[in-house]
């Protein structure tokens, strides 16, 4: 089922929400509904589905699930290398989370 990209947005606020509140099981479910809306508007290559990923990373790292914060923190890395570049600040956060995580921070 196809939704329009602000319910996407909608999830993915949500999950910050959530992850501010210390909840990662909701914040983690409610970035994984927002990807899914984006992928079914095939905008996986949008500095949003990036935001996304980079958020669901972060939730993961939190939790210490060490490689799914990998995986979609690299995910995120590359899509803002494409959309915006590597001088834009969230291809930094993103990077910056990642250097973290892989050090055991």
């Amino acid at each position: 089922m196809q939704k329009h990209p602000e319910y996407a947005r909608c999830h993915m606020n949500l999950g910050s929400a959530y992850g501010g509140k210390l909840d990662y099981d909701k914040a983690i479910e409610a970035f994984r509904k927002a990807i899914k809306i984006y992928e079914s508007n095939k905008m996986q290559k949008h500095p949003d589905y990036a935001t996304c990923h980079m958020n669901l990373g972060i939730a993961y790292g939190d939790i210490g699930r060490k490689d799914e914060a990998i995986k979609s923190l690299e995910l995120a890395l590359n899509i803002f290398e494409q959309s915006v570049g590597k001088e834009h600040p969230y291809y930094q956060k993103c990077l910056e989370n990642l250097n973290n995580i892989e050090a055991g921070k």
